[in-house]
């Protein structure tokens, strides 16, 4: 098979993540739960969209946000001062709060297992400012952790997709050259333009949403998950 590995994307890929303004109220509250803080988490929140904005402008281009320095300073802001290990148990208690925010597609564990049937590694590059270890909670929360062999979240590196240190750490964990690897995800640039800048094949997912971006430039389109799986076997 000329193909070794297919790489996937995590949010609107493998899971649908979806943002409402009050399931991140709730995730404040949880927050501030675990510091034992008695405060309205809406200024929280708030605060958040005023810091997150203006750290991402000042970033340099695809760097990521740190998030447990960004809700230092947000809570330092509201009053709240609190030591590194409290803040990232608290901020893991506002992960926990967003599960009802993500759900895995129901063809998203037939699709994994049936790539490795096939004898292909599986690996994970997503975009995430949340630490890693949350992410890959998620994963096993979920029941996939056992069939992704090597995953990397921006959180972990600095650098965001399509940043081309991201996908490469996968691809090196793997021991996979790029031209024998498959990524797959739902963003233009992140999904196809950049892993294709390395030498990947490439899938655009679209059952999730449609990406504005040009779309022709994908090796192939999957309207949903288990069309994956027809694109690698058509690459060997």
């Amino acid at each position: 098979m000329a193909l070794d590995a297919v790489l996937f994307d995590y949010g609107d890929t493998l899971f649908a993540f979806r943002y409402e303004e009050r399931t991140h109220e709730g995730a404040v509250r949880a927050l501030l739960d675990a510091l034992a803080v008695d405060a309205d988490p809406q200024l929280f929140v708030d605060g958040f969209w005023r810091h997150f904005e203006a750290v991402r402008s000042e970033l340099p281009e695809n760097a990521e946000v740190v998030y447990q320095e960004l809700m230092a300073a947000v809570l330092a802001e509201g009053g709240v001062d609190t030591d590194g290990p409290a803040l990232y148990e608290a901020l893991r208690a506002e992960h926990r709060t967003w599960a009802p925010a993500r759900e895995l597609h129901p063809q998203s564990v037939e699709l994994l297992e049936t790539l490795r049937a096939d004898g292909l590694r599986i690996g994970l590059v997503s975009n995430a400012f949340d630490p890693g270890e949350f992410m890959r909670e998620d994963l096993a929360l979920h029941g996939i952790a056992g069939l992704i062999d090597s995953a990397v979240f921006s959180s972990e590196l600095g650098v965001r997709k399509p940043d081309p240190r991201i996908y490469r750490v996968v691809l090196d964990d793997l021991g996979v050259e790029p031209g024998r690897a498959l990524f797959v995800g739902d963003r233009v640039l992140e999904d196809v333009q950049g892993p294709a800048a390395l030498g990947m094949h490439t899938c655009l997912a679209t059952y999730y949403r449609s990406d504005e971006g040009d779309q022709t430039l994908a090796g192939a389109i999957a309207k949903e998950p288990l069309d994956v799986v027809s694109v690698a076997r058509s690459l060997g």
